[in-house]
């Protein structure tokens, strides 16, 4: 990872440099809870918010080869504990979490690249949902994507996550999340209805996957206020 900054609440000015070793700390006490040791570049890091599984991306062969990463890959790591592999994708130099940390959006600009089943061709653009550490569903998305897009280094979301965003050769591409389902929508039917109500109750006090709509571990009163402050979305 290279050299940077960062500005704390009190406007403090921090650097660090990072290379392919690093380590993870518990924050507040310092005290190490993970270390990795890697001989690859480490060009991006993420939490989701259950703050138990941290996403890496990483540039496996520690350079540039002709404006695109080598071999690279993305991982998904959940902690404390032994690091354990969640997930691998290939040639990852940018991606992006969206608001609420459902969707995972990435550019591949790998010659060849593997989530679920191999594919070969390069310059794709990947989005996964995802939920406590799970990816659930993975999308390659081809729509409006030319070679131009090996020159894109910039991914987004739009803060309601219906929305996806790349730069391409210059131009900013605008298009629908082709993924997206409304925050609350428990059984993914596009409507935040009494069926998502019912489920959440019928799990309180669990740790159901799908009724722990906020990704915490548990289903509780915040999972169940987020499917009523957004009851009737989508229907």
């Amino acid at each position: 990872m290279a050299a940077g900054s960062i500005y704390d609440e009190d406007r403090e000015d921090w650097d660090w440099e990072l290379a392919g070793d690093f380590q993870l700390v518990r924050v507040g006490s310092w005290e190490r809870v993970v270390y990795q040791r890697d001989s690859s570049a480490i060009a991006q890091l993420a939490f989701l918010p259950d703050g138990r599984h941290l996403i890496v991306g990483k540039d496996d062969s520690g350079g540039w080869v002709e404006g695109s990463h080598r071999d690279g890959s993305l991982h998904l790591w959940q902690l404390p504990g032994p690091v354990e592999r969640v997930s691998r994708q290939g040639g990852v130099p940018k991606f992006t979490l969206s608001s609420t940390s459902r969707y995972l959006f990435a550019a591949l600009h790998a010659s060849s690249a593997n989530y679920d089943s191999p594919f070969t061709e390069s310059n794709t653009l990947i989005l996964w949902r995802v939920h406590r550490g799970q990816v659930l569903q993975a999308r390659e998305y081809r729509e409006g994507v030319a070679a131009e897009v090996a020159r894109s280094y910039a991914v987004a979301f739009s803060p309601d996550e219906q929305l996806i965003v790349f730069a391409r050769a210059g131009v900013v591409v605008v298009a629908r999340n082709p993924l997206f389902t409304p925050y609350g929508d428990v059984n993914s039917d596009g409507c935040v209805d009494d069926g998502d109500l019912h489920a959440v109750l019928g799990a309180f006090g669990t740790t159901e996957v799908a009724p722990d709509v906020d990704g915490d571990g548990q289903v509780d009163d915040a999972d169940l206020l987020i499917v009523l402050f957004n009851f009737g979305t989508g229907c």
